[in-house]
């Protein structure tokens, strides 16, 4: 008896372990996706301004291809 209930000691403490980490692993994905979803929404807003600037402002394309040849980013 002690050793059967030894086996399925080990069998549930193994699958509890296995459950654990899937739990950690999805928990981290659901991390990153929202991180990327952060950058998605923010670059998106930054492209919509661009958008706006160069269509009522004409000089501000011609100060960014000068700033970008300037600037290393």
């Amino acid at each position: 008896m002690a050793v059967v209930d030894d086996k399925e000691s080990a069998a549930a403490n193994a699958q509890l372990k296995y459950w654990k980490r899937l739990r950690q692993d999805l928990e981290k994905a659901r991390l990153l996706v929202e991180l990327i979803r952060k950058r998605e929404k923010l670059k998106r807003e930054e492209v919509k301004q661009l958008k706006w600037l160069e269509q009522h402002v004409p000089w501000v394309t011609e100060w960014m291809n000068v700033m970008g040849r300037i600037l290393p980013f």
